[in-house]
């Protein structure tokens, strides 16, 4: 069997040498958790992104990750492409039912029992901006299921994955970080 490591990338403002699954300000794909993709650029933008919105540098993480021995020891879920099951789970998540609310200096969300999934990784395909705006379209009745899914094919190549436990990020190394 080949080398099944791969390089990983997590775009941020901060360099986070050991990864943590903390409370989200809004819903996301795949639930809480720690996303990365394994796209370079795509991290690059996330960290731009992030950089715009709070004035510090855009920072790329870069780990190690052995995939193959992560998806034979815990439970996984991927979806290829922009399914209606890799849909309906994103519009599942996207909800904000699907999590409580914390309160403090912020709203913090967190997931909800029973209404997220269990899986310690879940992988596939990014429902950016523009997805999140049809979904919205479509949750309040003035698009159909239909005209959803033909905007969800027509967009650019991307992927993540969400580490959703502990055990699934133990599977993730720290290798570097580059400024962007």
């Amino acid at each position: 069997m080949k080398n099944s490591v791969i390089h990983v990338f997590h775009g941020s403002v901060f360099v986070v040498k050991n990864p943590e699954i903390r409370p989200v300000t809004r819903p996301l794909d795949f639930g809480v958790g720690f996303y990365i993709t394994t796209l370079k650029k795509q991290a690059e933008h996330w960290a731009e992104s992030k950089a715009k919105k709070t004035g510090q540098p855009s920072i790329v993480n870069v780990y190690n990750l052995n995939l193959a021995e992560l998806r034979k020891s815990l439970s996984t879920k991927g979806f290829k492409g922009t399914s209606d099951n890799w849909l309906d789970f994103v519009l599942r998540h996207r909800k904000e039912s699907a999590y409580s609310l914390l309160t403090g200096k912020r709203p913090l969300l967190v997931a909800k029992q029973g209404v997220h999934h269990s899986f310690d990784l879940v992988s596939g395909e990014v429902a950016d901006d523009d997805i999140f705006d049809s979904i919205e379209l479509y949750e309040s009745g003035v698009i159909s299921k239909d005209e959803l899914r033909r905007r969800v094919k027509i967009k650019r190549k991307n992927d993540q994955m969400c580490f959703c436990t502990e055990e699934a990020l133990s599977f993730l190394y720290f290798k570097e970080h580059y400024n962007v």
